[in-house]
Order: structure tokens, then C-alpha cells, then sequence
């Protein structure tokens, strides 16, 4: 049986202590100020959301152990390759599914 909360390394920088809370199993993060797009007709994307995710899942791949992994659940396919780009750039290796 696998573990559903998170088992922290370390604790996680202070902006991200309010989000990354081990003992939740889910953590919501209002955005506000930020606008959905049309990225075609059937898919949408979020720059700030997708920004904010991104950030986070970094933080948190600094704060559990290697062997753990982060999962993102969007709906929008327009939605993940954003997320998907944001943690290219910050030297994530992400994996297609």
C-alpha cells in the first residue's frame, strides 16, 4: 500500500510552506487574476496557473526524497505541454503520458 501523504526531506522554502503541507493528501492553490485561453477548439491553458504548478512541483522535488515522484492532473492537453515547457525550463525532465 502506498503512501498517500508526503514524506518531506527537508522543510520547504517559506513562500511554499502554506501549499506544501504533508499531512493533506490534496492541496488546492486559488489563483486569482488569472485568465483561461482558447488555445484551439477543444483545449485550453492557463499561463499563470500553469506557471504557479510548475514552481511548486519544483519545491517540491527539492523537499521529498529522489525516489518519489510528482504527478500533475490537467484535463487540457494546451494546459500540460505549458506546465510540461515551465519545468523544461527549470531543468526538469518531464515524461510524456
Amino acid at each position: 500500500m502506498a503512501l498517500r501523504r508526503l514524506t518531506l526531506e527537508q522543510t520547504p522554502d517559506i513562500e511554499y510552506c502554506d501549499i506544501i503541507q504533508p499531512e493533506q493528501v490534496t492541496t488546492w492553490v486559488d489563483i486569482t487574476k488569472s485568465q483561461e485561453q482558447a488555445y484551439s477548439s477543444s483545449s485550453w491553458m492557463n499561463d499563470l496557473e500553469a506557471k504557479a504548478c510548475a514552481k511548486i512541483c519544483h519545491q517540491v522535488t527539492k523537499v521529498i526524497h529522489k525516489s518519489e515522484s510528482v504527478v500533475v492532473i490537467t484535463r487540457f492537453t494546451a494546459q500540460k505541454q505549458a506546465i510540461r515547457n515551465y519545468l523544461q525550463l527549470m531543468g526538469h525532465k518531464a515524461y510524456r503520458r
